[in-house]
């Protein structure tokens, strides 16, 4: 009813909330949950499991908590309309491929410093021919 752009999805006692928007900043309505007074682990997705004592008056509530958290959320601005995809993989992989790179070159020159030095190539073939 307030067009947000969230959906709870759910499967017996195990919901989580998911995006229908995209935008960088999705990660902060955890801190938004967290002020209107759903209290989650700091790590994870939005999971959210519950008992099966689960009540309807219980349900309410984490509903008008979730619905108060996206509607500011989506009033301070953190949702807007030309929201794109974000691509992680150059986040996640690019430091792991700079540290390879840095190891590498790394063990390479201690290698190479171990190792004795090498004739010429030209004073090589000097001594094979003689």
């Amino acid at each position: 009813s307030k067009d947000l752009p969230i959906r709870v999805n759910a499967h017996r006692t195990t919901w989580c909330i998911s995006y229908k928007q995209h935008s960088i900043f999705n990660f902060l309505l955890m801190y938004y949950l967290r002020d209107a007074g759903l209290i989650m682990a700091w790590v994870g997705t939005g999971k959210m499991i519950f008992n099966m004592e689960f009540s309807a008056e219980d349900f309410k509530s984490l509903t008008d908590i979730i619905v108060r958290a996206a509607t500011s959320f989506k009033e301070d601005g953190w949702w807007f309309p030309d929201g794109k995809p974000v691509n992680k993989l150059p986040l996640v992989l690019g430091p792991t491929w700079a540290f390879f790179q840095r190891k590498a070159k790394e063990t390479f020159a201690s290698l190479s410093a171990s190792l004795p030095p090498s004739a010429p190539p030209a004073a090589a073939a000097a001594a094979a021919a003689a």
